[in-house]
């Protein structure tokens, strides 16, 4: 049996890749801030159940730990709804976890990529005597996506000019989460920094277009994808594992049941 640590478990990917780790048969340690009992009556967390293999601790409590476990630290989701205080939080926590831990995965946004404030945190994890593997992502959507993202925006007719995609890219949630979770399967021990992009270009503004067809994105806001000098990254293309515009009625069929 593989032992993981999820932080941020009811959050986007947090939560995506609690579920996924169960269904590949890990067992998994999940923390966030929700109290136990309101993460039980949580309807998305129903969609786990309850489950042997799934344990969920709440960030302050003392939690004793399996040695040699994989830590997901999904930077993404603290970043997209500007939580970098729960955030520091999550970093204190990991620090009193550090010798039970073998790897840890660090999960961001693009928009991070050679950010000043993520080198600060990733420094510090290189510090330590685990290793290291660092994943970039594009902007994710599928059920649950936060309303800080457009895609939500878009279905909930509230958009809003702030929002926090990086429009250069979009990437189901389920493949990313599937994708990175596989990366962990070639047993490589050794540091590792990657980026995941569609396979498919261009799959945002398509999926924004297929939501709103009056939406229109301003030429400032048009990016291409990150185009990497550094040979010691690597870049991951993300096939899609059911067709964009199916991916994207479950996320509207998810926000119409919470209504």
């Amino acid at each position: 049996m593989e032992y993981a640590l999820v932080f941020g478990a009811q959050q986007f990917i947090g939560f995506e890749l609690c579920k996924a780790l169960v269904n590949q048969g890990y067992e998994v340690l999940a923390i966030d801030e929700q109290q136990q009992e309101e993460m039980l009556e949580n309807n998305k967390w129903m969609e786990i159940g309850r489950n042997a293999n799934l344990q969920y601790r709440e960030i302050g409590e003392s939690i004793e730990l399996q040695d040699n476990m994989i830590c997901f630290l999904p930077i993404y989701d603290y970043y997209i709804v500007e939580k970098k205080d729960i955030l520091q939080k999550v970093y204190s926590k990991l620090e009193d976890m550090m010798d039970a831990i073998h790897k840890v995965v660090v999960i961001s946004p693009t928009q991070c990529f050679k950010s000043e404030w993520e080198e600060k945190w990733c420094s510090d994890i290189l510090k330590k005597d685990v290793i290291f593997h660092q994943i970039y992502v594009p902007t994710l959507y599928g059920p649950w996506q936060p309303q800080s993202l457009l895609f939500h925006q878009l279905i909930s007719g509230n958009l809003q000019l702030d929002y926090k995609d990086d429009p250069s890219d979009a990437i189901f949630i389920e493949d990313a989460v599937n994708t990175i979770i596989s990366l962990l399967e070639d047993r490589q021990d050794q540091q590792q920094t990657i980026m995941l992009q569609n396979e498919a270009e261009n799959r945002w503004e398509e999926l924004a277009h297929e939501i709103d067809h009056s939406f229109h994105i301003e030429n400032r806001e048009r990016k291409q994808r990150v185009i990497l000098e550094d040979g010691k990254i690597k870049i991951i293309s993300v096939k899609e594992s059911i067709p964009f515009h199916e991916a994207l009625r479950l996320q509207m069929k998810q926000m119409k049941s919470c209504l």
